[in-house]
């Protein structure tokens, strides 16, 4: 088989069986897809080895035949002898005459052909109409131009017609990869960018010219004003921006400072690995850190449920400590906002208290710090909730407050129950059940959860379970609970507002505040 010869040349000689045993002649060899090179090779590396030099050997079958019709011979008129021992000297006449020679039998370029491979004598240049560029970049989209083109209809159209573009491919072509590039990198899009995509544009169809899809910019000289950059791309890409500041719309960006191809890759990696991945756990919050910025895009305009399914780490025990460190990223001034203003909260809560003579004696915890948490919603006078439906009017009791901020149970059993009675009253007026501290106070103890969906995350103490469902709400942008809204309005202006600075945590100053505070 012919076939074989090329095989060989490749270096994949031991695979000559597999080929006889998939019935591969001479004429379905030129005919082999993806789904037969699946079936032959089994291992990564033999296959990426075949796929490269079969991609330069079909290549080689679309841009020339191979008759002697392509290759111009240049005779000499007589035969040039040097004797190296002699020093050589030409008048100039000769050389005029040598000049006009060269001028006049140089043949075009279209008849050399490229066969700088010294190792594979059998086997065609790959690309063959133009020299062959040396690829020293790695592709700036995952997998490559193919791959990204493989996103979009247009790009598969694309795809289909490689060898063969008219304009109307050409407008899909650039469509399909600038949608793909501000995706990635954002509206903002560097010159080096352009340049590099019109190369791998180059690359892959065996027609296209880099020129074609972007030009850089050309600086003018001492009188000459500069030359705007041009092509394909750039105009694409100029027409989308243009388009959205015409509507007012805001540039969804992924505002991840790129450095490289390699980190963009990296990075959407990462982005794949937690979508997966539930353990090893420093691995998980490496990726989770390092994919903040893609999440956040993701998380605009998506329910709490959605969030959690497209992440299963987030289910596990450890899910509430990755919502911490996205709250530390997106906070990094507050990253212990409530134990370094606590000292100065509580005194002034427990004057507060005293002033409006609150009694605790209902409420009698272990935990001090659980003690004033519960006593939040008899600071503010009840208010009215917002129904979806009209007509309906609710009005929570001060209990119903307390319900939808910090549970307060005597048996984890009737914790499904009590919250199943919430969802029920809370779809009434149109509204859903949002995250709440649980405190279970039985057999001489309390102990302390987050609820949130069908996720129970067990907290140490109350001061900690108020960090985190604080920390939950405002890293995700969570709607507080309708109920306790004004309560956790509140604690977000005493945490982030507080003007006291004095190192006594009964300052005046202080006390002040939470005046001001619960008055708004």
């Amino acid at each position: 088989m012919e076939f074989e010869n090329h095989l060989k040349a490749w270096g994949l000689q031991d695979f000559f069986q597999a080929f006889r045993d998939e019935s591969i002649t001479d004429e379905s060899f030129d005919l082999i897809n993806e789904d037969t090179i699946n079936k032959i090779f089994t291992k990564a590396g033999p296959k990426l080895i075949f796929q490269k030099h079969y991609t330069a050997y079909k290549r080689s079958l679309d841009k020339i035949p191979l008759d002697a019709t392509n290759i111009t011979v240049i005779p000499l008129e007589e035969p040039l002898l040097i004797d190296l021992n002699k020093e050589i000297s030409f008048s100039e006449t000769d050389i005029d005459s040598l000049s006009s020679r060269c001028l006049m039998e140089t043949p075009s370029t279209s008849s050399f052909l490229d066969v700088s491979d010294s190792n594979n004598e059998n086997v065609l240049s790959e690309d063959i109409c133009r020299p062959k560029r040396l690829k020293t970049y790695k592709s700036i989209f995952c997998g490559g131009i193919e791959a990204a083109l493989k996103k979009s209809i247009d790009g598969q159209i694309v795809l289909a017609n490689k060898n063969h573009l008219n304009n109307d491919h050409r407008q899909k072509l650039v469509k399909a990869l600038i949608n793909e590039m501000m995706a990635v990198f954002g509206p903002e899009l560097r010159a080096s960018t352009f340049m590099q995509v019109s190369e791998e544009i180059e690359d892959f169809f065996i027609n296209e010219e880099a020129a074609a899809y972007y030009i850089p910019y050309i600086p003018g000289g001492k009188n000459k004003k500069g030359i705007n950059p041009r092509g394909k791309l750039w105009s694409r890409f100029c027409n989308v921006k243009k388009a959205l500041r015409g509507a007012n719309s805001c540039m969804v960006r992924a505002e991840v400072n790129y450095k490289s191809p390699e980190k963009t890759v990296e990075l959407l990696e990462s982005h794949n690995f937690i979508k997966l991945a539930v353990e090893p756990l420093e691995k998980v919050k490496e990726a989770w850190i390092n994919t903040y910025r893609i999440r956040q895009k993701e998380f605009l305009g998506v329910d709490l449920s959605t969030i959690f399914l497209t992440y299963p780490c987030l289910c596990q025990n450890y899910g509430i400590e990755l919502i911490e460190l996205d709250f530390e990223t997106k906070f990094p001034k507050h990253k212990k906002v409530l134990y370094e203003t606590w000292p100065k909260i509580s005194p002034a809560l427990f004057k507060e208290y005293e002033e409006k003579k609150i009694d605790s004696r209902d409420f009698q915890f272990k935990d001090p710090a659980l003690q004033q948490i519960t006593l939040l919603p008899y600071l503010f006078r009840t208010v009215n909730v917002k129904s979806s439906r009209k007509g309906l009017h609710w009005r929570p009791s001060r209990s119903e407050v307390l319900e939808s901020f910090f549970l307060i149970i005597h048996n984890f059993d009737e914790l499904e129950q009590r919250i199943k009675q919430r969802q029920e009253k809370l779809k009434r007026y149109g509204t859903t059940l949002q995250p709440l501290a649980v405190v279970v106070c039985g057999a001489g103890k309390e102990d302390f959860y987050i609820v949130v969906e069908d996720i129970r995350y067990k907290v140490d103490t109350a001061l900690r379970t108020l960090e985190l469902l604080f920390k939950l709400f405002n890293s995700m942008d969570i709607d507080y609970p309708a109920e306790s809204e004004h309560i956790w309005i509140f604690i977000h202006q005493i945490l982030f507002n507080l003007k006291s600075e004095k190192k006594n945590p009964s300052s005046e100053a202080a006390i002040a505040d939470i005046k001001y505070y619960l008055q708004l």
